[in-house]
């Protein structure tokens, strides 16, 4: 039973992070695809395109957190869908409780 929960959490953090890493890799990928029609336009105020940047990172993470929940709901955990809803909750409680840490890092960059 004790590594039943332990493969749980780990499967938890793995796909936290994973999820993590990839939607920053999106935001890389979308704004090299991008860059070509940011250069053209006027400049824009710094905290502007850093707000919009953060915000399409977070939205690229939840996205790919229900995607990775989804998988490991059908794969991993045979269909127990509460298993995926748990991963959801955790990403979601995961993100606020690194906003609420970090406010004052977030507060300089936003």
């Amino acid at each position: 039973m004790l590594i039943s929960i332990l493969n749980l959490a780990f499967t938890f953090l793995i796909s936290i992070y994973l999820c993590i890493f990839l939607s920053t890799g999106l935001l890389v990928l979308t704004l090299m695809l991008r860059a070509k029609k940011l250069v053209q336009k006027m400049p824009t105020p710094q905290k502007d395109v850093q707000r919009k940047m953060f915000m399409t990172q977070m939205l690229y993470f939840f996205i790919l957190l229900m995607i990775v929940a989804c998988i490991n709901t059908l794969f991993i955990w045979q269909g127990n869908f509460y298993f995926g809803i748990g991963l959801i909750a955790f990403g979601i409680f995961h993100i606020l409780f690194k906003f609420v840490t970090k406010k004052e890092q977030l507060k300089k960059i936003l």
